[in-house]
């Protein structure tokens, strides 16, 4: 095996394993790791039902209908390199991240995981409208709102999450390279992707809690 093939399978190894999918319920996990889990409002008997319920809502649900897509045929590739193969895939996405949000709601639990997942839903459908001229990175707009939420309960709330942050701005850009590595896209493509999620994400928060 050559350098470059390593290079490729290690790169959709990391492509994979760090999936935008599966960020709801990581950030949930980072968050019920917290000492002060009470004060985040999450009873600690609930908390990895609570997990489960993220994981099967927000990933495993729309993960299943977006390959049950694929097998039937309205979307020519799972790695979705064309434009138009994104659209119900996100809309997929934005539906059940809109549906843990209702979920989780009921419990009223977390509200800065809330707000996340709220604005993740939002940032879903500002990345379809944008995919429809251009094909912006999902993973990278995905780690950039990762990241952005993060920072801001770093900032706003009594928990100190900065090996977390440190952690995730390594993976983001590991994430970044294999979809570079990968010829899945250009470099702008990548930069504007994240970018768009931090801003969005920030811009959400300072609107909905600052002004």
């Amino acid at each position: 095996m050559s350098s470059k093939q390593a290079q490729l399978i290690v790169s959709q190894f990391v492509s994979t394993v760090f999936h935008p999918l599966l960020l709801p319920s990581l950030a949930f996990l980072i968050l019920i790791l917290q000492q002060n889990v009470l004060e985040l409002g999450i009873p600690p008997s609930l908390k990895w039902y609570l997990l489960a319920v993220v994981l099967i809502t927000s990933f495993l649900m729309p993960a299943s209908i977006i390959f049950l897509v694929y097998k039937l045929g309205f979307i020519k590739s799972l790695q979705m390199e064309k434009r138009s193969d994104r659209v119900l895939p996100l809309l997929v996405t934005a539906v059940f991240f809109l549906l843990t949000f209702f979920l989780l709601g009921h419990f009223s639990i977390a509200p800065i995981f809330l707000f996340y997942l709220i604005g993740a839903t939002m940032l879903t459908l500002f990345v379809l409208g944008i995919s429809l001229f251009w094909k912006i990175s999902l993973h990278a707009t995905g780690f950039g709102g990762f990241t952005a939420a993060l920072l801001l309960c770093n900032c706003f709330f009594s928990t100190d999450l900065m090996s977390y942050i440190a952690a995730t701005i390594l993976i983001a850009g590991l994430v970044c390279s294999a979809r570079l590595l990968l010829h899945a896209h250009k470099p702008s493509q990548v930069y504007v992707g994240f970018l768009t999620g931090l801003g969005f994400i920030s811009g959400l928060f300072y609107v909905s809690f600052l002004l």
